[in-house]
């Protein structure tokens, strides 16, 4: 059984281990810079409780759960596509989400140019932005807050 899917169902967990479940769960990054003392610090719960679950859940100890931990969470990172480019973020991803999220829509963007892309239409941008005085390179970010309107 996968580590995400043992700690959602706690099948079989008594308080301590749902409530190390629940954190881990809401700190899903944080908890792989933790080491088991400062996991057992901010959960409220003994070092041998955390190896104790981490037994249950089929796991040898705290050190095996943070290397299969980390291998799931990437995994569920490399799994994100379709993002939607006018809304790709909601404000429940994570940092890496959101990176994930930014590098696939940079990916799909540079694939779609290069597919539409002939060779000639390539050598003219070269040559026109060798001819030119001057090249300007702007970004633009746009904040959409949900309490802005639309005209129709």
């Amino acid at each position: 059984m996968m580590i995400l899917t043992a700690l959602q169902k706690q099948i079989g967990f008594n308080d301590s281990e749902r409530a190390l479940a629940d954190y881990i769960l809401n700190n899903r990054e944080k908890v792989l810079d933790y080491s088991i003392q400062s996991l057992s610090q901010n959960t409220f719960t003994s070092t041998s409780t955390i190896v104790r679950f981490c037994r249950k859940i089929g796991l040898k100890g705290y050190k095996d759960f943070k290397i299969k931990w980390s291998a799931e969470l990437q995994k569920e990172y490399n799994a994100i596509t379709n993002v939607n480019p006018d809304f790709p973020f909601t404000e429940d991803d994570s940092y890496k989400e959101i990176q994930k999220k930014i590098l696939e829509l940079f990916t799909e963007s540079l694939q779609k140019t290069h597919s539409i892309n002939s060779n000639e239409s390539m050598e003219e941008a070269v040559d026109l932005l060798l001819k030119a005085r001057r090249i300007g390179i702007f970004c633009v970010w746009r904040y959409l807050s949900s309490s802005l309107e639309f005209p129709e």
